[in-house]
């Protein structure tokens, strides 16, 4: 079923378990499933099968790309997400009197801006420099 909100949707379920015959046996939120686990992951873009693997991706991997950042700053952006982090700042006054002064329901809200952007908008150093 598709309810308009969680009082409509608890409503529909009171008529279905008032039909005689009518057994509910388990109600699903959409929403709330999609939910289940949080919604975004963290994956390695090469795979880290071997010790080579690991020490080229981090100890003592990583120092030499830290060097050579340091020797070149404009590597930041193809050596690192730096070409791929936005801010999002905000002064939490709405999220604060909407959600009750939730600060978890706040820090759910930017990451969800955070997603929209990204998914709306891309990433890169093209959009840094338009913003």
């Amino acid at each position: 079923m598709n309810a308009a909100s969680s009082e409509h949707g608890e409503k529909i379920i009171d008529a279905v378990r008032d039909i005689d015959g009518i057994e509910v046996v388990n109600v699903s939120d959409l929403t709330f499933l999609m939910h289940l686990g949080g919604k975004i992951e963290v994956v390695s873009k090469m795979p880290l099968k071997t010790r080579a693997d690991l020490s080229m991706a981090y100890t003592p991997g990583v120092a030499r790309v830290c060097e050579a950042i340091r020797d070149d700053p404009e590597k930041v952006f193809t050596l690192t997400i730096k070409k791929n982090t936005v801010a999002v700042v905000t002064d939490l006054a709405n999220c604060w009197q909407e959600d009750g002064g939730d600060e978890s329901c706040c820090e759910w809200s930017r990451r969800c801006w955070c997603r929209m952007f990204k998914d709306h908008h891309g990433s890169g150093r093209e959009e840094r420099n338009r913003l």
